[in-house]
Protein backbone atom coordinates (compact mmCIF):
# COMPACT_ATOMS: atom_id res chain seq x y z
CA UNK A 1 0.00 0.00 0.00
CA UNK A 2 1.33 3.30 -1.15
CA UNK A 3 2.58 5.70 1.97
CA UNK A 4 0.73 8.04 0.27
CA UNK A 5 -3.05 8.44 1.38
CA UNK A 6 -4.26 11.49 -0.81
CA UNK A 7 -4.17 12.25 -4.81
CA UNK A 8 -1.18 13.90 -5.47
CA UNK A 9 -1.82 17.10 -7.61
CA UNK A 10 0.52 18.44 -10.71
CA UNK A 11 1.24 22.14 -11.92
CA UNK A 12 -1.87 21.66 -14.54
CA UNK A 13 -4.47 21.19 -11.50
CA UNK A 14 -4.17 24.97 -12.26
CA UNK A 15 -7.72 25.84 -12.84
CA UNK A 16 -6.91 29.69 -13.76
CA UNK A 17 -3.91 31.80 -15.01
CA UNK A 18 -1.68 33.68 -13.03
CA UNK A 19 -3.59 36.91 -12.60
CA UNK A 20 -2.89 40.44 -11.03
CA UNK A 21 -4.90 43.54 -9.52
CA UNK A 22 -3.25 47.54 -8.49
CA UNK A 23 -3.24 47.43 -4.90
CA UNK A 24 -5.26 50.82 -3.53
CA UNK A 25 -2.20 53.22 -3.12
CA UNK A 26 -2.99 53.58 0.72
CA UNK A 27 -3.39 50.06 1.23
CA UNK A 28 -0.07 48.28 0.75
CA UNK A 29 -0.15 44.27 1.19
CA UNK A 30 -3.78 43.89 1.90
CA UNK A 31 -6.04 41.33 0.64
CA UNK A 32 -8.45 43.23 -1.95
CA UNK A 33 -11.74 41.34 -1.13
CA UNK A 34 -14.52 43.33 -2.18
CA UNK A 35 -15.68 42.48 -5.90
CA UNK A 36 -11.77 42.10 -7.29
CA UNK A 37 -11.37 41.97 -10.95
CA UNK A 38 -8.29 40.73 -12.09
CA UNK A 39 -5.95 40.88 -15.50
CA UNK A 40 -4.16 36.97 -16.68
CA UNK A 41 -0.48 37.46 -16.85
CA UNK A 42 -0.36 36.43 -20.21
CA UNK A 43 1.31 34.10 -20.90
CA UNK A 44 3.40 32.97 -17.19
CA UNK A 45 5.17 30.30 -18.29
CA UNK A 46 6.87 29.68 -15.14
CA UNK A 47 5.68 30.96 -11.42
CA UNK A 48 8.48 30.35 -8.74
CA UNK A 49 7.80 31.89 -5.21
CA UNK A 50 9.81 31.40 -1.96
CA UNK A 51 9.33 32.19 1.90
CA UNK A 52 12.91 33.07 2.97
CA UNK A 53 13.42 33.05 6.73
CA UNK A 54 15.59 35.82 8.77
CA UNK A 55 17.26 32.79 10.76
CA UNK A 56 18.77 34.45 14.39
CA UNK A 57 21.33 32.49 16.28
CA UNK A 58 20.87 32.70 20.09
CA UNK A 59 24.27 31.82 21.66
CA UNK A 60 25.53 31.23 25.39
CA UNK A 61 29.07 31.74 26.91
CA UNK A 62 30.28 28.34 27.97
CA UNK A 63 28.68 26.27 25.36
CA UNK A 64 29.69 24.22 22.23
CA UNK A 65 26.29 24.93 20.96
CA UNK A 66 24.01 27.55 20.53
CA UNK A 67 21.40 28.14 22.96
CA UNK A 68 18.63 28.59 20.60
CA UNK A 69 17.47 28.83 17.07
CA UNK A 70 14.99 31.40 16.22
CA UNK A 71 13.29 33.10 13.13
CA UNK A 72 13.44 36.92 13.01
CA UNK A 73 10.57 37.24 10.12
CA UNK A 74 9.95 36.26 6.85
CA UNK A 75 10.61 37.79 3.38
CA UNK A 76 9.09 36.86 0.00
CA UNK A 77 10.00 36.32 -3.08
CA UNK A 78 7.97 35.98 -6.14
CA UNK A 79 10.03 34.71 -9.89
CA UNK A 80 8.10 34.45 -13.24
CA UNK A 81 9.21 33.54 -16.76
CA UNK A 82 6.60 35.53 -19.49
CA UNK A 83 6.37 34.99 -23.33
CA UNK A 84 4.52 38.35 -23.80
CA UNK A 85 1.38 38.90 -26.04
CA UNK A 86 2.37 42.58 -25.68
CA UNK A 87 3.54 44.82 -23.32
CA UNK A 88 1.08 46.17 -20.59
CA UNK A 89 2.52 43.53 -18.22
CA UNK A 90 5.99 43.95 -18.70
CA UNK A 91 6.22 47.94 -18.33
CA UNK A 92 5.64 47.73 -14.88
CA UNK A 93 9.19 46.30 -13.99
CA UNK A 94 10.42 48.81 -17.34
CA UNK A 95 9.45 52.03 -17.23
CA UNK A 96 10.50 54.11 -14.52
CA UNK A 97 7.48 55.77 -12.24
CA UNK A 98 5.95 59.23 -12.96
CA UNK A 99 7.21 61.58 -9.56
CA UNK A 100 4.40 64.17 -10.22
CA UNK A 101 2.08 61.17 -10.03
CA UNK A 102 4.08 59.04 -7.40
CA UNK A 103 1.73 56.12 -5.66
CA UNK A 104 -1.30 56.64 -8.62
CA UNK A 105 1.07 55.17 -11.29
CA UNK A 106 -1.33 52.30 -12.15
CA UNK A 107 0.67 50.22 -14.42
CA UNK A 108 4.02 51.34 -13.28
CA UNK A 109 6.71 50.25 -10.11
CA UNK A 110 4.83 53.04 -8.02
CA UNK A 111 1.83 51.44 -7.50
CA UNK A 112 2.19 47.93 -5.52
CA UNK A 113 0.09 44.89 -7.11
CA UNK A 114 -1.32 41.77 -5.90
CA UNK A 115 -1.54 38.38 -7.73
CA UNK A 116 -4.23 35.29 -7.08
CA UNK A 117 -3.16 31.71 -8.22
CA UNK A 118 -6.23 29.67 -8.26
CA UNK A 119 -5.62 26.18 -7.91
CA UNK A 120 -6.45 22.35 -6.47
CA UNK A 121 -4.86 21.14 -3.41
CA UNK A 122 -5.91 17.64 -1.41
CA UNK A 123 -4.76 19.11 2.14
CA UNK A 124 -4.03 15.39 2.89
CA UNK A 125 -7.26 13.91 2.49
CA UNK A 126 -9.07 12.67 -0.57
CA UNK A 127 -10.81 15.61 -1.10
CA UNK A 128 -9.43 17.88 -3.74
CA UNK A 129 -10.29 21.43 -2.81
CA UNK A 130 -9.99 24.82 -4.71
CA UNK A 131 -7.25 26.51 -2.95
CA UNK A 132 -5.94 30.25 -3.79
CA UNK A 133 -2.30 31.56 -3.11
CA UNK A 134 -2.47 35.14 -2.89
CA UNK A 135 0.94 37.54 -3.31
CA UNK A 136 0.47 40.64 -1.51
CA UNK A 137 1.96 43.87 -1.98
CA UNK A 138 4.02 43.22 -4.36
CA UNK A 139 6.50 45.10 -6.84
CA UNK A 140 9.59 44.19 -9.20
CA UNK A 141 12.64 44.04 -8.52
CA UNK A 142 14.14 43.41 -12.12
CA UNK A 143 13.28 42.56 -15.44
CA UNK A 144 15.20 40.90 -18.03
CA UNK A 145 13.84 40.43 -21.61
CA UNK A 146 15.73 38.27 -24.24
CA UNK A 147 15.58 36.85 -27.91
CA UNK A 148 17.75 34.93 -29.40
CA UNK A 149 17.07 34.26 -33.50
CA UNK A 150 14.35 31.61 -34.51
CA UNK A 151 13.21 32.11 -30.64
CA UNK A 152 10.22 33.23 -28.65
CA UNK A 153 10.61 37.14 -26.57
CA UNK A 154 11.23 35.35 -22.93
CA UNK A 155 10.93 38.12 -20.16
CA UNK A 156 12.01 36.86 -16.57
CA UNK A 157 10.91 39.49 -13.84
CA UNK A 158 11.98 38.78 -10.04
CA UNK A 159 8.88 40.55 -7.57
CA UNK A 160 9.77 41.71 -3.69
CA UNK A 161 6.52 40.76 -1.66
CA UNK A 162 5.57 41.11 1.26
CA UNK A 163 3.23 38.33 2.26
CA UNK A 164 2.14 34.71 0.63
CA UNK A 165 -1.55 33.26 1.75
CA UNK A 166 -3.22 30.28 1.18
CA UNK A 167 -6.81 30.10 1.16
CA UNK A 168 -9.14 26.86 0.67
CA UNK A 169 -12.53 30.19 1.81
CA UNK A 170 -15.04 30.09 -0.61
CA UNK A 171 -13.72 32.17 -3.97
CA UNK A 172 -10.58 32.40 -1.94
CA UNK A 173 -12.24 34.99 0.98
CA UNK A 174 -13.24 37.00 -1.80
CA UNK A 175 -16.47 38.57 -2.31
CA UNK A 176 -17.94 38.08 -6.36
CA UNK A 177 -14.12 37.85 -7.37
CA UNK A 178 -13.32 38.13 -11.31
CA UNK A 179 -10.91 36.03 -12.58
CA UNK A 180 -9.91 35.45 -15.77
CA UNK A 181 -10.21 31.77 -17.61
CA UNK A 182 -7.43 30.06 -19.04
CA UNK A 183 -9.54 30.08 -22.05
CA UNK A 184 -9.34 33.76 -22.16
CA UNK A 185 -5.75 34.03 -23.16
CA UNK A 186 -5.78 34.09 -27.16
CA UNK A 187 -3.33 35.14 -29.60
CA UNK A 188 0.43 34.08 -30.64
CA UNK A 189 3.20 35.46 -28.39
CA UNK A 190 5.90 37.73 -29.42
CA UNK A 191 8.51 35.62 -31.73
CA UNK A 192 11.74 37.01 -32.83
CA UNK A 193 10.32 36.61 -36.67
CA UNK A 194 8.05 39.89 -35.82
CA UNK A 195 11.01 42.02 -35.51
CA UNK A 196 11.68 41.93 -39.16
CA UNK A 197 15.33 42.55 -40.43
CA UNK A 198 17.59 44.68 -38.84
CA UNK A 199 15.61 44.85 -35.40
CA UNK A 200 18.30 46.78 -33.65
CA UNK A 201 19.67 50.97 -34.52
CA UNK A 202 22.05 52.55 -32.53
CA UNK A 203 22.84 56.29 -33.29
CA UNK A 204 20.49 55.52 -36.51
CA UNK A 205 22.48 52.59 -37.77
CA UNK A 206 20.19 49.60 -37.98
CA UNK A 207 22.04 46.29 -37.21
CA UNK A 208 21.28 42.26 -37.98
CA UNK A 209 21.86 40.63 -34.70
CA UNK A 210 22.34 37.34 -33.08
CA UNK A 211 21.28 37.64 -29.65
CA UNK A 212 19.75 40.54 -28.04
CA UNK A 213 19.02 40.93 -23.78
CA UNK A 214 18.42 43.52 -21.77
CA UNK A 215 18.37 44.21 -17.48
CA UNK A 216 15.94 46.39 -15.53
CA UNK A 217 17.11 46.86 -12.32
CA UNK A 218 14.70 49.08 -10.53
CA UNK A 219 16.52 49.48 -7.64
CA UNK A 220 13.44 48.24 -5.42
CA UNK A 221 13.89 49.85 -1.72
CA UNK A 222 11.97 47.48 0.95
CA UNK A 223 11.91 47.70 4.73
CA UNK A 224 10.74 46.18 7.56
CA UNK A 225 10.10 48.12 10.35
CA UNK A 226 9.79 47.02 14.35
CA UNK A 227 7.26 44.41 15.47
CA UNK A 228 5.95 43.42 11.89
CA UNK A 229 8.23 40.44 10.74
CA UNK A 230 7.79 41.60 7.22
CA UNK A 231 8.60 44.38 5.12
CA UNK A 232 6.12 47.47 5.36
CA UNK A 233 7.14 49.40 2.54
CA UNK A 234 8.97 49.11 -0.98
CA UNK A 235 9.25 51.55 -3.28
CA UNK A 236 11.35 51.92 -6.85
CA UNK A 237 14.70 53.35 -6.00
CA UNK A 238 17.73 54.26 -8.92
CA UNK A 239 16.54 52.40 -12.30
CA UNK A 240 20.05 50.81 -14.13
CA UNK A 241 19.79 49.38 -17.53
CA UNK A 242 21.73 46.63 -19.03
CA UNK A 243 22.39 44.55 -21.21
CA UNK A 244 23.95 42.08 -24.20
CA UNK A 245 24.18 42.21 -27.70
CA UNK A 246 26.03 39.95 -30.45
CA UNK A 247 26.86 41.34 -33.97
CA UNK A 248 28.28 40.18 -37.04
CA UNK A 249 31.74 41.47 -37.16
CA UNK A 250 32.16 44.34 -39.10
CA UNK A 251 28.15 45.11 -39.25
CA UNK A 252 28.12 48.75 -40.57
CA UNK A 253 31.87 49.30 -41.25
CA UNK A 254 32.76 48.71 -38.29
CA UNK A 255 30.52 51.57 -36.47
CA UNK A 256 29.95 49.75 -32.96
CA UNK A 257 33.38 48.91 -32.58
CA UNK A 258 34.25 52.59 -33.79
CA UNK A 259 32.10 53.76 -31.19
CA UNK A 260 32.64 51.46 -28.30
CA UNK A 261 36.27 52.76 -28.81
CA UNK A 262 35.75 56.57 -28.27
CA UNK A 263 34.64 58.53 -25.66
CA UNK A 264 30.89 57.75 -25.37
CA UNK A 265 28.58 60.43 -24.14
CA UNK A 266 25.51 58.34 -24.80
CA UNK A 267 23.47 58.03 -27.86
CA UNK A 268 19.68 56.71 -28.92
CA UNK A 269 19.15 53.08 -29.48
CA UNK A 270 16.20 51.00 -29.64
CA UNK A 271 14.99 47.29 -30.24
CA UNK A 272 12.14 46.10 -31.96
CA UNK A 273 10.37 42.72 -30.61
CA UNK A 274 7.03 43.33 -32.71
CA UNK A 275 6.20 46.14 -35.10
CA UNK A 276 3.09 48.16 -33.35
CA UNK A 277 3.57 45.86 -30.57
CA UNK A 278 6.35 45.95 -28.51
CA UNK A 279 9.56 48.11 -28.96
CA UNK A 280 12.44 49.22 -25.94
CA UNK A 281 13.68 52.60 -26.61
CA UNK A 282 16.68 53.86 -24.52
CA UNK A 283 18.44 56.99 -24.17
CA UNK A 284 21.72 57.60 -23.04
CA UNK A 285 22.78 54.47 -24.90
CA UNK A 286 27.10 53.93 -24.19
CA UNK A 287 28.34 50.28 -24.85
CA UNK A 288 30.87 49.00 -22.30
CA UNK A 289 32.67 45.65 -23.14
CA UNK A 290 33.49 44.64 -27.09
CA UNK A 291 34.39 40.85 -27.07
CA UNK A 292 35.51 38.41 -30.42
CA UNK A 293 37.33 35.71 -31.23
CA UNK A 294 39.29 34.34 -33.84
CA UNK A 295 38.76 30.39 -33.45
CA UNK A 296 41.27 28.18 -34.92
CA UNK A 297 38.53 25.72 -35.70
CA UNK A 298 36.49 27.92 -39.09
CA UNK A 299 33.00 26.22 -37.94
CA UNK A 300 31.51 29.97 -37.04
CA UNK A 301 30.67 33.16 -38.15
CA UNK A 302 33.25 35.86 -36.67
CA UNK A 303 30.39 38.30 -33.91
CA UNK A 304 31.14 40.61 -32.01
CA UNK A 305 29.74 40.55 -28.56
CA UNK A 306 29.18 43.30 -26.35
CA UNK A 307 27.43 44.77 -23.08
CA UNK A 308 25.95 48.27 -22.82
CA UNK A 309 24.37 50.44 -20.58
CA UNK A 310 21.55 53.08 -20.56
CA UNK A 311 20.28 56.01 -18.70
CA UNK A 312 16.89 55.64 -19.80
CA UNK A 313 14.50 53.19 -21.17
CA UNK A 314 10.92 52.89 -22.07
CA UNK A 315 8.79 49.93 -23.39
CA UNK A 316 6.21 50.88 -26.01
CA UNK A 317 4.60 50.12 -29.08
CA UNK A 318 6.67 52.06 -31.42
Amino acid sequence: MSQIAFPLTTPATATNPLAWIVEPADAFGTKITASPTFTAVAVAQNVDFAINNVMLDIFQAGSFYKYSQQTGGQNYTLDLTVSPQDINFLKIGTNAPVPSSAGTNAGLSASSYQFVLKHKKSFGTAEIKDVYTHFLGCRPASTTISVSPQQKVEATMNWIIREIQESSAVNGGMTTPTIPLTSSITGPVIVDSDAGALPLTINSLAYATDGFSMTVDTGLISKAYNGSGRIDASYPGTFKITGTIRVPAGSQGNALKTLSLSSQSGVTASYLFKTGVMKANFTGFVLGNNTGSFPGNADSFLEDELTWEASGVTLATS
